[in-house]
């Protein structure tokens, strides 16, 4: 229960901030060490994932990451920053060939492909 409080004020604090000061939640090493970062919920927003991004985010088992997502940088998800090898039971969600999908096969990652619907055709002007 105590780890499940701080991932939530973790998230909570994070949010805040990112609205406070318009600051893009993924550039490079953005998250890097949110240990107790277990949620991330990624929305049309993003077109990239920086380098190291999530690095050292242990908790953070899965993410889906949608189509407009064009580009994700080296070890963004799933790594331990110390010697880059990569967390046990990782997965990536996302459509199959889009870059979640290359990222994943690329690093060895478990994909979990969805319907093509978690693309952002809404979003786009």
């Amino acid at each position: 229960m105590k780890i499940l409080k701080k991932s939530v004020s973790v998230v909570l604090a994070l949010m805040m901030l990112l609205s406070l000061f318009s600051v893009s939640p993924f550039t490079a090493s953005a998250f890097d060490g949110c240990k107790y970062l277990s949620s991330v919920i990624l929305t049309c927003t993003p077109e990239s994932i920086g380098e190291n991004a999530f690095a050292d985010c242990g908790l953070l088992k899965e993410i889906a990451i949608p189509t407009n997502v064009t580009k994700i940088g080296k070890h963004a998800f799933g790594y331990r920053k110390m010697d880059y090898s990569l967390f046990d039971n990782v997965a990536i969600k996302g459509v199959e060939g889009s870059a979640a999908y290359e990222y994943a096969e690329e690093n060895g990652i478990d994909f979990l492909n969805l319907l093509p619907e978690i693309g952002c055709k809404k979003c786009k002007a």
